[in-house]
């Protein structure tokens, strides 16, 4: 993202050595339809970049590295050829052959096609991944047990560490301004709004629930809001009477902070929680299907409230709306520190590098 090179002098400071490019989307999806007619997913083509080949290549040789770490699978295709001699964990931090499954169950040819295709050869890719690394590591047991059973003979070599999140920087002490003007009586809905299960999150809760909620409280107004620009599906949502789609959002903190609750209402799994827990780190009242807090382990019973039918969903937003928009857990701060603050997750990555040597 054009964003994150805010960040780089941060990078380079932190790094013995370090590389980094600015993809231009146009170009590598031209240059991954050749992929078409070979074995490997485009995904894998769409990020092979020879000159980062050269320098990963010139790290092992002239650094004493005894372990790897690959966060996202597609960035395994630089270290595979050095696996044998060198441990290396794959971080699948997402479940791209899922996500372009989920995607082709809602297209049109040729678009299906090409989402199941890659949905294919993403699993063989990750399989074959997983198979020569030390071990793969998913970010959730919901995420572990979808490929351990489509993987039994990998069981051993699959693990899970949970998301983490800055409790520091997710503080609802911090005062922030208000992003919302005059508007305070605020629904807000956060996700990655280019993923089939997100999109389609906010689009059933824009037109299947939204209108009755606006119908009973006629100044609420619905946000949906990511990190990323919206697909065009999402964008068309703000045509919808009292709903805003913002564009890429740099910080969601203010947007949470001012919001009287947050809504998840996944209908297929999205295999990020990140989202859930700054929601949750923001002491927002949540407002969740069941699917959508399934991979968060031992979450607190009193910092959620789940909705089956649509009847629920409009009693249950209506009442946090008419609140004060503070989830009222006594116990979720602890549980965030325990369960998913950075030192005791990272803790879990250190432990699998020294088990490696």
């Amino acid at each position: 993202e054009v964003n994150d090179w805010q960040h780089v002098n941060n990078v380079h400071s932190l790094c013995k050595d370090s590389i980094l490019f600015l993809l231009n989307p146009r170009k590598r999806r031209l240059s991954s339809l050749p992929g078409l007619l070979g074995k490997r997913a485009l995904a894998v083509y769409y990020y092979r970049h020879s000159i980062l080949q050269r320098w990963v290549g010139q790290c092992i040789k002239l650094h004493p590295i005894q372990a790897c770490i690959v966060l996202s699978p597609v960035m395994g295709q630089f270290v595979d050829k050095y696996t044998p001699k060198l441990p290396t964990f794959i971080d699948f931090s997402d479940l791209q052959n899922e996500f372009f499954r989920q995607a082709g169950s809602a297209k049109f040819w040729p678009a299906q096609y090409i989402n199941r295709r890659e949905s294919r050869r993403m699993f063989q890719f990750n399989y074959q991944l997983a198979e020569s690394s030390a071990g793969a590591v998913f970010h959730s047991a919901q995420q572990a047990k979808l490929f351990r059973d489509s993987a039994p003979k990998l069981m051993d070599k699959i693990t899970y560490i949970e998301d983490g999140i800055d409790v520091d920087y997710f503080n609802p002490a911090q005062t922030f301004a208000n992003p919302y003007g005059r508007h305070n009586s605020i629904i807000v809905f956060s996700g990655n709004l280019h993923h089939p299960a997100d999109c389609d999150a906010a689009a059933w809760f824009a037109k299947q629930i939204w209108p009755n909620i606006l119908a009973q409280e006629p100044n609420a107004r619905f946000y949906i809001i990511g990190p990323r620009r919206p697909n065009a599906s999402v964008r068309s949502l703000a045509q919808e009477a009292g709903i805003v789609v913002t564009g890429p959002v740099d910080d969601i903190r203010p947007y949470l902070s001012h919001a009287k609750l947050a809504v998840a209402p996944f209908r297929m799994p999205s295999h990020e929680n990140n989202a859930i827990l700054q929601i949750l780190a923001m002491a927002k009242p949540l407002v969740s299907s069941n699917l959508a807090i399934q991979g968060i382990e031992e979450l607190p019973q009193d910092s959620f409230e789940v909705a089956e039918t649509s009847s629920d969903w409009i009693a249950i937003c209506c009442k946090h709306l008419a609140r004060g928009g503070i989830n009222a857990s006594s116990n979720l701060h602890a549980y965030l520190l325990r369960k998913h603050a950075w030192d005791a997750r990272l803790s879990h990555y250190v432990e699998l590098l020294r088990r490696a040597n």
